[in-house]
């Protein structure tokens, strides 16, 4: 590993310890800030002089900023910087004052419709987010578009060839490649991917076995996921369109990653909603479907949206350039026992657009960002 990724590595793995902490200091409400948290954790957190630990606080004594007057700059710094590249937009709920701190309540909202909602620590002078140290009162040091340019290789620049080349000998090859990809239906990455798997399946979908699986959980007879309900519903709704009207499924993702209307697109689609709400209400059914995902997710450790599984090994499409259909082409192609015409077909190379988007690409995804939610 070159020394940018061992940087990257380590900023990575410090931003999740951080993560941790918050949750276990506010279980309750500190779920990653569904957009938020996670960005900042691991996009912005990944800045690497400018990551501070959870310890650092004013002097006991320092000046206290009017709550009044914060609240609305909180809101400003996440939504400008974080937030509205991907239509979303963050509000306060309500906070604590802890002394030396001031924990905010957050709730993520995108197209109108709350997300989900997490926490954000600040001192009480206003100026700094503490546990990722921010200034409030200036720009962040490090965006995704310069942060991700300093990790990953730009949009124009493909991958070293020999690279590929030993990528592509390493791997186990087989008849039929399967290609699992797990995501959770709301994730800004997960939509990313699935924009991506859908051409992809459009030319390969007879030679290999691409399948869209679902992280999450199943308790008190009820699907779970990382952003709350109306994720675990839609989830839900993707596995049993998958299941049982597999003809559809694709065309129904195809939609729903353009603004999450999913009621318009079970329409437009063509899905057969009584067959749909049958297996929904049915435990035999949805839930069983939905088990087998969630044992996989076990079964492979997958711990964040997206994640590949190919051939039953987690594999990476910036090995092959980055999240657009041609890297994932070129990745399961070399999983090929014998070479597919397919294969010489050139497929899109530009970064797929992250979260909802009507377009396959936009201004969000010009750089090959690796980041997921987990």
């Amino acid at each position: 590993m070159n020394e940018g990724g061992k940087h990257m590595e380590s900023a990575m793995h410090a931003a999740h310890e951080t993560t941790h902490e918050i949750k276990s200091e506010k279980k309750e409400s500190s779920k990653a800030l569904l957009i938020a948290m996670v960005c900042i954790a691991l996009i912005a957190g990944i800045a690497f002089g400018y990551f501070v630990g959870t310890n650092i606080y004013p002097a006991t004594g320092t000046k206290s900023a009017s709550i009044s007057s914060l609240t609305p700059k909180l809101e400003s710094y996440l939504t400008e910087n974080f937030l509205k590249q991907y239509n979303a937009s963050a509000k306060i709920v309500n906070y604590t004052d802890m002394g030396d701190i001031i924990l905010f309540n957050v709730s993520i909202i995108q197209n109108g419709t709350e997300l989900d909602k997490g926490a954000v620590y600040t001192t009480k002078d206003g100026e700094y987010m503490v546990n990722l140290m921010y200034n409030l009162s200036a720009p962040p040091p490090f965006t995704q578009q310069n942060a991700t340019a300093q990790t990953q290789p730009s949009t124009n620049q493909n991958p070293a060839t020999a690279d590929v080349e030993t990528a592509c000998k390493e791997m186990s090859k087989v008849n039929k490649p399967k290609l699992e990809a797990f995501v959770v239906s709301n994730c800004p990455y997960g939509l990313q991917m699935q924009r991506v798997l859908y051409y992809t399946a459009q030319l390969l979908g007879n030679e290999s076995d691409i399948k869209i699986r679902y992280i999450g959980s199943i308790s008190n007879g009820k699907i779970a996921s990382m952003h709350g309900d109306q994720e675990a519903v839609e989830n839900q709704r993707q596995i049993c369109i998958r299941e049982e009207q597999g003809s559809k499924y694709w065309d129904y993702v195809n939609c729903y990653i353009k603004n999450g209307d999913s009621s318009g697109c079970l329409t437009s689609t063509g899905v057969n909603k009584a067959t749909l709400d049958a297996c929904m209400n049915d435990s035999s059914r949805g839930l069983k479907y939905a088990q087998v995902d969630f044992d996989l997710s076990d079964q492979y450790g997958v711990t964040g949206s997206p994640t590949l599984i190919l051939n039953g090994k987690t594999s990476s499409e910036f090995t092959f350039g980055g999240r657009d259909p041609e890297a994932v082409k070129q990745m399961i192609c070399c999983s090929f026992a014998q070479n597919k015409t397919a294969c010489n077909q050139t497929l899109e190379t530009a970064q797929a657009a992250i979260g909802f988007s009507a377009t396959y690409s936009s201004t969000g995804a010009t750089t090959n960002s690796g980041s997921n939610c987990g």
